[in-house]
């Protein structure tokens, strides 16, 4: 491969700093490595004065091969290796520290359960839960600012989103404390025990200064704060820097990754050499002119013109569809129809916000015998902490009697029941209510025998009418109110339940289903790297391509998320659906849905932010109109779009300026249940 232009300069720079602007598709790993072999070959660098940081030990071990198999005699010696691994080979050094220091996740898991089994008992059989909060406190503890701890009183304003801080506080220092009484660290205390290293010791410093000279840090982009200011730490004096990313992908901001430090690089590296490679090796052009009018929207980023060498294959495809269940039967009955014609299936990938959307399409896509391969499983409805509850709700109105499931439901809501009061394997309830009179607990036994009455109640209805009952008449939406931060996640499952339960007529049909529906998810597993079209979450996908690419549920609410609210967040929000489009290299379709789980959905705002070429808006052609829902174009003339929408009986005249200032206009290459090829 020959290097372009931008890419030469990159590979050629000197001494300093220097920010490479890497957009999508433009050969940074081969600037990268081509960048070390020039340092070696032309500067006389000894290699391993040479670091070279990425974001996965996958990253760097791919970078490691491409170095060594590039052109050329080969070099050892250089050290390639994500932050982790660089600190904690620093630390083992400085601490003798070794991997039985660090906290295995299977561990930490273990310490969670114990921690929750004393401090909130009633939470510690919900995995689901201890995850969420579990990872809240790694964000937390990642997100810290340079030299702050844990319990520090200034850093404990903030306010967790996985439960409320009465809990979260207790849990995460219990935590702390469990971990320095075994003398283990995780992957957060690597950082701050480096960065804190270097500030108290500076013979340390100044030794791994002079052992990695020249620092090369891909997806820059992800760094955060404690990362940077460590970099900035080991780069001093000489600041042989160079920093490689693209504050437009930019995703991680969970994880205190923001594109502002890429954005003061300059103010922090006065007379840093800055260039862009605007080729685009991957996508058609109207894949990235689509991509580059979205992005486009975001304020505060550097300025980019991409160019696409590969030109043009296909139109963008916005097809709309009536509901989520239309949407993914036609995706993977076009998939097969394309594959049956010869298509590979590896050249296609699903992609979708959330890992939870999956599992509608793989339902289709195992109808049409269409194979598959996703990252990791998605997690059965029916083994969410919100929904479990329900199940042994609805396990108790068909007629069980087990221990596990009263226990699970007696408090939910709060009826201030002892586990005591069910000693027995099989419950009976008149050995409970003895066991209450004698310690006198009348109102625990009033509140038993109106539960009594509710399950002979539902024990007749069908399983959609025993959920609609359970949360809104027994009050279980109410308690999961009362007991989570936010209630959006936990409402969505349990109105997906419902939705799914409208296919059964009785109860055990219902609960028959759901055990066989946990098994097989537990049991199949298409591994990652077996043949099948991809299916994975738009983080997931991001630095990888395929030749056709299917965005699901294009749908506000959904992308951006919900939770999106601030304005820097519906730009994170935008940055990633762009890292998802320019996965793309030929084909990219947009789908969107009128309703999702019986809610009337709109379209994304980002799919009215992407500009319309002219040449989509021919007669004959489909768009979509937020308001006047979708039409087909009579003319154009000018600014004046000329539209027949279904249900207006005259055309409607729109101005086009007007429409795509206010991302009002989308087009629709096909409509739905009419679809084309190319959405495949």
């Amino acid at each position: 491969m020959n290097s372009n232009p931008a890419q030469a300069e990159a590979i050629r720079h000197g001494e300093g700093p220097m920010l490479v602007l890497a957009g999508p598709g433009s050969g940074k790993t081969y600037v990268i490595t081509r960048r070390v072999r020039h340092l070696i070959e032309q500067l006389n660098v000894r290699p391993d004065q040479i670091l070279v940081i990425t974001y996965s030990k996958a990253a760097a071990d791919e970078m490691r091969e491409r170095f060594l198999n590039s052109p050329g005699e080969q070099y050892s010696g250089v050290t390639f290796g994500t932050f982790h691994a660089v600190f904690f080979h620093i630390l083992q050094i400085a601490y003798n520290l070794n991997p039985s220091h660090i906290l295995r996740d299977a561990d930490a898991s273990a310490v969670f359960r114990d921690i929750f089994a004393d401090l909130a008992p009633e939470l510690a059989e919900e995995p689901d839960m201890i995850r969420s909060i579990r990872e809240e406190i790694e964000r937390y503890k990642s997100n810290l600012p340079p030299g702050k701890k844990p319990g520090d009183p200034d850093v404990r304003q903030y306010e967790p989103l996985s439960c409320r801080k009465e809990l979260f506080y207790p849990v995460m220092d219990r935590y702390l404390e469990t971990m320095r009484a075994r003398k283990l660290v995780d992957f957060d205390d690597m950082l701050s025990l480096t960065y804190n290293l270097f500030i108290n010791h500076p013979d340390h410093l100044a030794f791994w200064r002079e052992r990695f000279r020249y620092l090369l840090i891909d997806e820059f982009q992800d760094i955060n704060p404690l990362q940077y200011e460590i970099v900035k730490l080991l780069a001093a004096p000489g600041n042989n820097l160079f920093a490689v990313g693209d504050d437009d992908q930019s995703v991680y901001g969970f994880r205190g990754s923001s594109p502002e430090i890429m954005l003061r690089f300059p103010k922090d590296y006065p007379g840093a050499s800055l260039v862009h490679l605007a080729e685009n090796y991957r996508c058609s052009s109207e894949i990235l002119f689509a991509a580059s009018s979205l992005i486009a929207n975001n304020p505060d980023r550097y300025a980019k013109a991409h160019h696409s060498v590969r030109g043009p294959v296909a139109p963008v495809a916005f097809p709309i569809f009536e509901n989520t269940e239309e949407e993914c039967r036609t995706v993977a009955a076009q998939i097969r129809e394309a594959i049956t014609g010869g298509a590979k299936p590896d050249d296609f990938a699903i992609l979708f916000r959330t890992n939870s959307e999956m599992r509608g399409i793989i339902r289709f896509l195992e109808k049409e015998n269409v194979p598959f391969r996703c990252h990791s499983m998605p997690t059965s409805l029916f083994e969410h902490s919100a929904v479990i509850p329900v199940l042994s709700y609805l396990r108790l109105a068909a007629g069980g009697r087990d221990r596990r499931d009263w226990l699970m439901i007696v408090n939910k809501p709060v009826r201030y029941a002892d586990r005591r009061a069910f000693p027995s394997a099989e419950v009976n309830l008149s050995e409970t209510y003895t066991i209450l009179k004698k310690k006198e607990r009348t109102y625990v036994i009033e509140r038993l025998q109106k539960l009594e009455k509710d399950l002979q109640r539902m024990s007749v209805m069908n399983p959609y009418a025993a959920i609609h009952y359970i949360r809104h008449v027994i009050g279980y939406n109410r308690h999961l109110a009362d007991t989570l931060s936010d209630v959006t996640e936990a409402t969505d499952l349990l109105d997906e339940m419902m939705e799914t339960a409208k296919d059964f007529r009785t109860i055990p049909e219902f609960l028959s289903y759901a055990k066989e529906d946990s098994a097989k998810r537990q049991k199949e597993h298409p591994l990652k790297d077996s043949a099948g079209v991809s299916l994975m979450t738009f983080h997931r996908a991001k630095g990888l391509e395929f030749h056709n690419v299917i965005l699901l549920n294009c749908n506000e609410l959904i992308t951006p998320h919900k939770k999106a609210l601030l304005p820097e967040q519906i730009a994170e929000e935008r940055r990633l659906f762009y890292v998802a489009m320019t996965r793309a290299i030929g084909h990219l379709t947009l789908c969107s849905v009128r309703k999702r789980l019986s809610h009337d959905m709109l379209p994304s705002r980002f799919l009215g932010e992407i500009r319309l070429p002219e040449s989509l808006l021919t007669p004959g052609s489909f768009v979509v109109h937020v308001r006047y829902g979708q039409g087909t174009v009579i003319s154009l003339s000018g600014d004046r779009l000329k539209v027949r929408f279904a249900g207006h009986l005259l055309p409607v005249t729109l101005s086009v300026r007007l429409c795509r200032e206010e991302g009002h206009l989308i087009s629709a290459c096909y409509a739905s249940g009419n679809s084309s090829s190319r959405s495949s």
